[in-house]
């Protein structure tokens, strides 16, 4: 019984630990993205303080909390069958569509407008 619960409480221990090691300090607050249509400012941090996972958007990732070792323009170019711009654009504005059903009072921008800003 007291190996059981040592077991248990180790494992709570580096599960903690694990979690620890991925704080807010590593995540930048805001990420630019440059576009002729207007850029793009992603505030990183606001999204990662909502508890998603850095693999709910960087399918590239192998665990959860991985830090993503490419940049989306590294595999999906203009060239590729899936670019950027229609990566970016399925996941970004559908899962702020699928967040607004639930969440009817959010300012997650779905139209160009409010994500491409001109300078």
């Amino acid at each position: 019984m007291k190996k059981t619960a040592f077991v248990i409480v180790f494992g709570l221990l580096v599960i903690l630990l694990a979690v620890a090691a991925t704080d807010d300090k590593d995540v930048p607050e805001t990420i630019t993205l440059k576009n002729e249509k207007g850029d793009v400012v992603f505030p990183h941090k606001a999204h990662h303080e909502l508890e998603y996972t850095c693999k709910t958007c960087h399918h590239n990732v192998e665990k959860d909390m991985d830090t993503p070792d490419k940049k989306c323009h590294d595999c999906h170019t203009t060239d590729s069958d899936v670019t950027a711009q229609n990566a970016l654009h399925k996941s970004c504005r559908d899962c702020h569509r699928d967040y607004k059903k639930e969440h009817s009072d959010s300012e997650a921008p779905t139209s160009c407008s409010k994500c491409h800003v001109k300078s």
